[in-house]
Parts: C-alpha cells; sequence; structure tokens
C-alpha cells in the first residue's frame, strides 16, 4: 500500500513538472511567432518621397490620379504603374518681355485673336496672331529713329496699302525712293547742210544720246523730234554751230511746239571770220500730245553746214522740272 501512494505521488510531480515547463516555452515562445506573424503579409517599402520629402513608411501604396493605372507582373513578383505625364507638371520657364513668369501648371492664353486647338497628339496648338515681337525694329525718318509701336500708320496723298496675301502688306508710296528724272536728248552727228539764208530748217537728228522715264518720247528714227506724254513744266534747251560765218552775219536757233516758233536764241559773227555757235532755251508749259522740234537758219550768203564734231554737233534736250 505505501509503495503504491509513493508511485502516485510521483505521478503527481511529474505531471506538475511537465504542465510548469509548457507554462515557461509558451510564454517565451509567444514573442517569437507575434514577430513571425507581424513580417508575414505586412512589410513596409523602404523610402516614398513627394517632391524631395520622405513620406511615412506604410505596407501599401495607393496611387491616385486619372489616368493612372497598375496591373499584377507576376512574373516578375511585381505591379506596375503607369502614371500619364509623369515628372513635374509645370512648365520650365515662361517669360515676359525676359522678365520670368512664376511657374504655374496651367497658362491661359489671352487677347484677340488667339485660338488653342487639340493637335491630337500630346500637346495643344496655340496660334497667337503676329506671334513673336509685335513691334516694328527700327523706323527713321530722315536718320532719326522713331518711338517703336506695334501700328504704323502710312499718311500723304497717294499712299496705298493692300494686303499681299502672304506674311506682309504692301505699301506704295508715291515717289518713294531715289526720284527719277524724266530727261532726253537727241544729237545730230552727220553734216547737215543748211541751204537758204533766213530760212528755219529743222534739224534731223540721228542719235538719242538718253531717253530717261514715262513723260518725254525722243524720236530720232521717223519724225526727228520730242513727243510730250505727260503735263507739266520742261526745261528745253537746244543749240548748233556751222563754220565760216563772215563778220556781221548770224547764226539762229529755235524752239518749235506743234509746229509754230515759241523762242530763238541768235549768235552773231565779229569782226572776223568764225564759227559761232547759237543756243536758245527756255522753260515752257507743256502739255499731253504737244510736239517739239529744234529749227535753225542763218544769214550768210550760201550755205551753211552743220559741224560733225562731238563738242559741236547740232543737240537739243528736254527736262521734267515739274
Amino acid at each position: 500500500m505505501s509503495r503504491r501512494r509513493e508511485s502516485d505521488n510521483r505521478l503527481v510531480f511529474t505531471c506538475v513538472w511537465c504542465m510548469l515547463a509548457s507554462v515557461i516555452i509558451l510564454s517565451l515562445w509567444e514573442p517569437v511567432t507575434r514577430a513571425v506573424a507581424s513580417g508575414i503579409g505586412k512589410a513596409s517599402i523602404g523610402t516614398v518621397q513627394d517632391e524631395g520629402g520622405a513620406l511615412a513608411q506604410e505596407p501599401a501604396i495607393n496611387f491616385i490620379g486619372a489616368g493612372v493605372t497598375c496591373v499584377d507582373d507576376a512574373g516578375n513578383t511585381r505591379s506596375n504603374c503607369t502614371i500619364p505625364g509623369g515628372g513635374g507638371t509645370n512648365y520650365q520657364t515662361m517669360q515676359d518681355e525676359g522678365g520670368a513668369l512664376t511657374q504655374r501648371a496651367v497658362m491661359d492664353f489671352a487677347g484677340a485673336g488667339v485660338t488653342c486647338v487639340d493637335s491630337g497628339g500630346s500637346k495643344s496648338l496655340c496660334t497667337i496672331p503676329g506671334g513673336g515681337a509685335t513691334q516694328y525694329q527700327t523706323m527713321q525718318d530722315e536718320g532719326g529713329a522713331l518711338t517703336q509701336r506695334a501700328i504704323m500708320d502710312f499718311a500723304g496723298a497717294g499712299v496705298t496699302c493692300v494686303d499681299s496675301g502672304g506674311t506682309k502688306s504692301l505699301c506704295t508710296i508715291p515717289g518713294g525712293g531715289a526720284a527719277t528724272l524724266d530727261v532726253a536728248r537727241m544729237t545730230r552727228a552727220a553734216v547737215q547742210t543748211i541751204a537758204t539764208a533766213g530760212v528755219a530748217v529743222k534739224i534731223l537728228f540721228d542719235t538719242v544720246d538718253f531717253d530717261v522715264g514715262a513723260s518725254i518720247t525722243a524720236d530720232a528714227v521717223t519724225n526727228n523730234r520730242f513727243d510730250i506724254n505727260t503735263n507739266g513744266k520742261y526745261l528745253v534747251t537746244g543749240s548748233w554751230r556751222a563754220e565760216n560765218v563772215t563778220s556781221g552775219q548770224w547764226l539762229g536757233s529755235f524752239i518749235y511746239v506743234n509746229g509754230a516758233s515759241v523762242r530763238i536764241g541768235q549768235q552773231a559773227s565779229s569782226s572776223s571770220t568764225q564759227d559761232p555757235y547759237a543756243e536758245v532755251t527756255k522753260i515752257l508749259d507743256l502739255t499731253a500730245g504737244d510736239r517739239v522740234e529744234l529749227y535753225v537758219a542763218h544769214s550768210s550768203v550760201g550755205t551753211r553746214n552743220t559741224i560733225a564734231s562731238v563738242d559741236s554737233y547740232p543737240y537739243m534736250h528736254i527736262i521734267l522740272i515739274n
């Protein structure tokens, strides 16, 4: 009986010891299992920043914004997120006549005629009429610079401006640029005989030295005359020279308009035989359609000839002066 009681006491002690050991093991294992459990399915990312500033670490990242998409990439054990237009949303630099403006996410184009449309790609297309500098670069008045303005007004009689259909307007200023002088001159190189004394004979010009401008037509082929095409005041000069004019005799040069003499220039020989010349000049008020010719005469007995030397050719010139 005593042996059985002793055996029972040993069994009870053993059970108590086992229970105590279990309590101790459980109390030591609980922190380990808790740490393991917390590490499964809840891992924090390393570092996330917003424009350089670190955010608090969290086990999840939520992407927000229009157009953001995320898909599972199981093969690479990751998720792929697409953020449209990633990066900064502000334009880099915008200036107003050299001065930097504050950066903003929205740019508003204002002003008459400004239009913006979606180009269908990654941009909007804005058209600003007269884009670039709105003022002309330099405008001078007789060498002195004028103040720059956005509008230039052409004033004055006869000024006309029309749209050229391209990128410019075409303005016509009468007489703009270098002035054109309407002038013509004819000469006779070949000898011409002036036969009868006291009778005016028309010079038959054979050379047009020059004929500039549309106001005068020099005709040395058909009519040997100047035809006037524009109303105005003209300076007309004519001259001829003859050889062996005896003492007391004279030479005469005549300006004819429409077949009638309007001016005579006369030169008399001195006491000895000479080669004189006679020149005539006058300012005439002529109209379109007038005809101007050079006639010459002499008082010598017999004939007199023109001189075939370049410094003595008979000539007439006409200049439009107003």
